[in-house]
């Protein structure tokens, strides 16, 4: 059974998002450092302390298996688009003992849930084009690509 609860212990995040910030340095280590959890949890209790940003935790039979981050953003209106609200997954992982076993699906589910709640109607991600998994995980939710960002490291 997976049990997904609000959170503010930043430690358990900082311990869930290991792997996810080792990935990340790995695939682009001039962009990403390698997890270092003092620092990791410092960021994560800073970004609690915002009212734009919640967090949960996924438990599968009481054991912390997974965890997402999200930030609820609210885009005025101008010249070139209109005003809309947003809920962001900022952050998203789990364990790698618990993949393929619907845990991030059901953080999925949760805050589409959450966002319908708060009549949110646009959930927004991200993530690196070389992640194929978090691309394969995405795709299999139901969240389609509606834009590219390119870089260039220059010499």
């Amino acid at each position: 059974m997976i049990e997904i609860k609000p959170t503010r212990d930043a430690s358990m995040l900082a311990c869930l998002n290991e792997t996810a910030q080792n990935l990340h340095a790995a695939l682009h280590p001039s962009i990403f450092k390698k997890y270092e959890r003092n620092s990791v949890t410092l960021a994560l209790a800073d970004m609690l302390n915002s009212a734009h940003y919640e967090a949960f935790v996924a438990k599968m039979n009481g054991i912390a298996a997974g965890y997402m981050l999200v930030l609820w953003r609210n885009v005025e209106e101008n010249a070139f688009h209109n005003a809309y609200s947003t809920l962001h997954i900022d952050q998203i992982a789990v364990l790698e003992e618990f993949r393929g076993k619907g845990v991030g699906s059901a953080l999925m589910h949760f805050a589409e849930g959450r966002a319908k709640n708060k009549g949110v109607f646009k959930i927004e991600l991200d993530h690196w084009t070389n992640n194929e998994k978090a691309a394969f995980f995405f795709r299999k939710n139901g969240y389609e690509l509606v834009k590219e960002r390119r870089m260039k490291i220059l010499d």
